[in-house]
């Protein structure tokens, strides 16, 4: 094996150095070495659904301790582990970190999910709906009542909660500002996950979801993830349907096969996360790097067209939207980059890549289509000239202007002049990516950096894009 397995075990510490890390089966190797992109990411994919079930996995003896719960309607015993860990091996979306007590179940729910473990449990607020999560003490679930009254005999402020998710809400109630809202804001804050706690949940979405659960934290993993065990107090008439669960990152992924499941056995989760990892470090480069021929062409091309690409410039690869983040193992899954950054990055990001369509994950992105520039037109358009095929177009002459001279008002916002003249050229935060075509980019949702970007497409297929980038003008903070 190659020399990263030594790092790798020095990365574990719950492995011994003088045991080392197993060596993988013989067909792990040879997908790992000569199997295409589709069958790394299946076997990516199978052992992120092997760590999920290890690290998301309550314990017998917690599943004994509530075993007359679990014999009652609307109760469930689950993980929850904190966002962020699908980052390291746990392939649910969002990691395991949401839940939903209508379907039993992690994943995107939308509405139906009704809390997060995001630096303590968090109602999951969205849009017009109530969430409130208020701490009631060391209560067994199974001694609180099925009714608003009477209340349990607890102090007067956990009385007042017990009555305050118990309430039959208006949709004044939960209109954003409300007199509710103001008067229990305490309750809609992420509550500290302590062992031994019980909690009540008030989820209320007008015309949806409605209901009031009881959990209680049975313990945490090695993992950071929490063991609940949950019971369903009271369900209040809804106007539309129970929304479906929609199908996990690669559902339609098949079982992993009976010489993985062999492995599985002989294997601890420390090695799991490894042999993973290991998958990953030689994947990596086929994905995210840009084919050494391509940069060759690229740079024969503009061979004297201003400076050098030096630290306003580079090349880059992305890929398709949340499909390859298995095999990538970061936030974003590689398909949002920073030019200001130059590098992979999703809290940073500035463009992205969806459906071999350029994309932007936020608001206040804004791009043209130059077209297929010639080799004398791309060197004009990188030394800020207006290329020949540019200014022959009015539309596009027009755009390139208004490109290179509008300012931002203020962090996030443009004048109202400048947003009429953009919706008069019709000009959007995307567009279809095409091999060998230019674009100028305008990224304005960023507090503290406004560059104006050209992209050049250098190769387009299934799994994303190949470009390079040359940041054209940098616009000051107003």
């Amino acid at each position: 094996m190659r020399a990263v397995w030594i790092s790798l075990v020095l990365a574990c510490p719950c492995l011994s150095q003088e045991e080392g890390i197993p060596h993988p089966p013989r067909e792990f190797t040879r997908i790992a070495d000569k199997g295409t992109i589709e069958e790394r990411l299946h076997l990516a994919v199978w052992l992120m659904r092997e760590n999920g079930r290890r690290v998301l996995a309550p314990t017998q003896e917690q599943r004994e301790s509530v075993k007359d719960l679990l014999r009652q309607p609307d109760s469930g015993i689950t993980c929850i582990a904190p966002e962020g860990l699908h980052n390291h091996g746990v392939l649910l979306p969002e990691g395991g970190s949401q839940f939903s007590f209508e379907h039993e179940s992690h994943g995107q729910c939308y509405d139906e999910c009704d809390f997060r473990l995001n630096w303590g449990f968090d109602p999951n607020l969205r849009g017009n709906r109530i969430g409130l999560i208020a701490p009631v003490g060391d209560v067994p679930l199974l001694e609180l009542p099925l009714q608003r009254e009477p209340a349990p005999e607890w102090t007067k402020s956990r009385v007042d909660a017990w009555f305050a998710c118990w309430e039959n809400l208006t949709e004044d109630d939960v209109a954003s500002g409300s007199t509710f809202r103001d008067h229990w804001k305490d309750l809609f804050r992420p509550q500290t996950p302590l062992v031994g706690m019980t909690y009540l949940q008030r989820i209320c979405t007008p015309g949806s979801s409605n209901r009031l659960v009881a959990f209680r934290a049975l313990g945490m993993n090695e993992h950071g993830a929490y063991t609940i065990a949950w019971r369903v107090l009271n369900r209040w008439p809804r106007s539309t349907l129970i929304e479906p669960v929609q199908p996990g990152a690669h559902a339609e992924v098949p079982d992993a096969p009976d010489w993985l499941w062999e492995a599985y056995d002989e294997i601890d989760q420390p090695t799991l996360v490894a042999w993973l990892e290991e998958l990953r470090v030689r994947t990596r480069p086929e994905l995210l790097e840009v084919d050494e021929d391509d940069r060759q062409r690229y740079e024969k091309v503009t061979t004297g067209a201003g400076d050098s690409l030096g630290a306003r410039g580079g090349f880059a690869r992305i890929v398709e939207r949340g499909q390859y983040l298995p095999l990538v193992g970061e936030e974003g899954g590689g398909t949002y980059y920073s030019f200001r950054e130059g590098k992979h990055t999703w809290g940073g990001g500035q463009i992205g890549v969806e459906r071999r369509s350029w994309w932007g994950p936020f608001a206040g992105n804004l791009m043209v289509d130059l077209g297929d520039l010639k080799f004398t037109d791309l060197r004009k358009a990188i030394a800020g000239e207006v290329p020949e095929a540019v200014a022959a177009v009015p539309q596009l002459a027009a755009s390139w202007e208004l490109f290179h001279t509008f300012h931002r008002t203020g962090p996030r916002t443009i004048s109202e002049a400048t947003q009429q003249r953009l919706d008069e050229l019709q000009i959007r935060g995307g567009a279809p990516a095409n091999l060998g075509h230019s674009y100028l980019f305008r990224n304005t949702h960023l507090p503290d950096s406004d560059e104006l970007v050209l992209l050049t497409i250098l190769e387009v297929d299934d799994v994303g894009i190949s470009f390079a980038w040359r940041i054209l003008k940098s616009f000051p903070m107003r």
